[in-house]
Formats: structure tokens, C-alpha cells, sequence
């Protein structure tokens, strides 16, 4: 059985990379309201039947959790970390670098093509 403490682990990393990929903000949102209200809960919440997570969570975040109760992981999320370059994990873990602003920054400053910083294409081929 998966623990409170793991399911609050897999939906923080999902929600920070949500935003990292510029994928659903709200979703991104609803993870992290879950991920504090499940890190807080005494008990499991995979034990808690369907009527008592509908008290507590949005549709989304309850087809999450039934996911991780059968298969232990989340398929979008696997998806998002194959997809996420290992120096942003390692960026992720340096306290106050985490959120849509950090991750936008690398994105911002890749150049397109070489024509848009003034390089041209015989100037590549050069050097």
C-alpha cells in the first residue's frame, strides 16, 4: 500500500512540473491543496472509501489517488520526468528556485534560430 507521506511527494513533483512544462495550471493547483491537506491527514488516504474522498477532493485528485492505489504511479507524470532535463531537478531542489518563473527563464533564453540573436548561418558554419 502506498503511504500518505508518498502520494504527497508524487503530487508536489507532478504540480512543479505541470508548471515547468506549462502544462494544466489548475491541476498543477488542485496537487498542491492535496498534497497539504493529505500531508496533514492522520490516517491513510488510500483506505478512505469514494464517499469520503469526494468530501475532501476534487474528481480530478480522487481519479489520481484510485491511480496510485492500483498502480503505485502516475502515467503523466512518468511522461513529464522523461520529458524534464535532469539539470532541472537538480535546479528544482535549490529552496526558493521552484516555480513557473524559474523554469521559464532557460526557455526564454534559448535562441530559436541563430537569425533572431543577429548570427547568421554561414557564421555558424565557420566556427
Amino acid at each position: 500500500m502506498i503511504s500518505n507521506r508518498e502520494i504527497v511527494r508524487q503530487f508536489r513533483l507532478y504540480a512543479e512540473l505541470l508548471l515547468l512544462h506549462n502544462k494544466n495550471e489548475r491541476l498543477s493547483a488542485l496537487l498542491s491543496g492535496a498534497s497539504y491537506r493529505i500531508g496533514k491527514m492522520p490516517g491513510n488516504v488510500v483506505e478512505l472509501d469514494r464517499s469520503e474522498l469526494q468530501k475532501l477532493f476534487r474528481p480530478e485528485i480522487i481519479e489520481l489517488i484510485n491511480k496510485l492505489k492500483t498502480d503505485k504511479t502516475i502515467d503523466d507524470l512518468d511522461e513529464l520526468i522523461q520529458l524534464t532535463p535532469t539539470g532541472l531537478f537538480e535546479m528544482m531542489r535549490i529552496r526558493g528556485l521552484v516555480g513557473k518563473a524559474s523554469i521559464e527563464y532557460p526557455t526564454q533564453l534559448a535562441p530559436q534560430n541563430a537569425g533572431e540573436h543577429g548570427i547568421s548561418n554561414n557564421e555558424l558554419s565557420n566556427n
